[in-house]
């Protein structure tokens, strides 16, 4: 049969070309089909990921968490911010995770990157709720706290922690920045999904006499408004 688009792409971006990911992804969607393909973890993939994380000392361990916190991709200098660890010990788990192929080091733009995407994922799924909101929120502060943020990236990044880190106010003033940086961009599909996500966390955000205490730079009727346009505009009819 012919598989649905959503999946195929789905399946293609989270196995990146790898030939036994892509067969275990595909069997896990067609195990759980009503679950969202980007949602399905297949349990074999589960085990393996984690039994190579096992392996890895107590201070590697705690920095690849800090990193997956922090993304796909990590700055040096931002996860030595966050990670509470000295010098040295933070750069003996970093050669260690290197040795290990969990993460690559990419010296030009001196940063980390998760060898795989489900790498990522499965270090993350092992991050703490607690843990995850501290270091989610530790990451907010430090780019809020960066003079220079502009751009629909910055925006959305610093609304993706604060909503992890459960302050839906500060998320929602970021998401509704992210959303007229890419409006004033022309990248009108990102306008859309950033505007959606505002809309989701507007009640959350105003809830239990919050109300007036979120400092955004639209009302509810003009966010909706770009929301629906930028929705039209990108071919989101639906």
């Amino acid at each position: 049969t012919t598989p649905d688009p959503a999946l195929t792409e789905a399946i293609f971006q989270r196995s990146e070309g790898n030939p036994f990911f892509l067969e275990e992804l595909v069997r896990a969607a067609s195990l759980q089909p009503d679950q969202a393909p980007a949602d399905v973890v297949p349990p074999l993939l589960s085990d393996l990921l984690a039994s190579r994380l096992a392996r890895l000392s107590p201070d590697a361990q705690l920095v690849l968490r800090v990193a997956a916190v922090g993304g796909r991709r990590i700055e040096h200098d931002r996860l030595s911010a966050v990670l509470p660890l000295d010098f040295a010990a933070m750069d003996a788990a970093l050669r260690e995770a290197r040795d290990a192929n969990i993460i690559t080091t990419q010296q030009s733009a001196d940063r980390y990157e998760f060898r795989h995407a489900l790498l990522h994922e499965a270090v993350y799924a092992d991050v703490l709720p607690g843990e995850r909101r501290t270091y989610h929120t530790r990451y907010a502060e430090l780019l809020a706290a960066t003079p220079a943020r502009s751009g629909i990236e910055a925006w959305a990044e610093l609304a993706h922690h604060w909503r992890a880190a459960g302050d839906p106010g500060r998320a929602l003033t970021a998401m509704i920045e992210a959303g007229l940086a890419a409006e004033a961009g022309y990248a009108l599909p990102e306008a859309h999904r950033y505007y959606e996500a505002a809309v989701e966390l507007w009640d959350p955000a105003h809830r239990d006499g919050k109300d007036g205490t979120t400092t955004v730079a639209l009302d509810r009727d003009e966010l909706l408004a770009r929301a629906a346009d930028a929705a039209s505009r990108a071919g989101a009819l639906e």
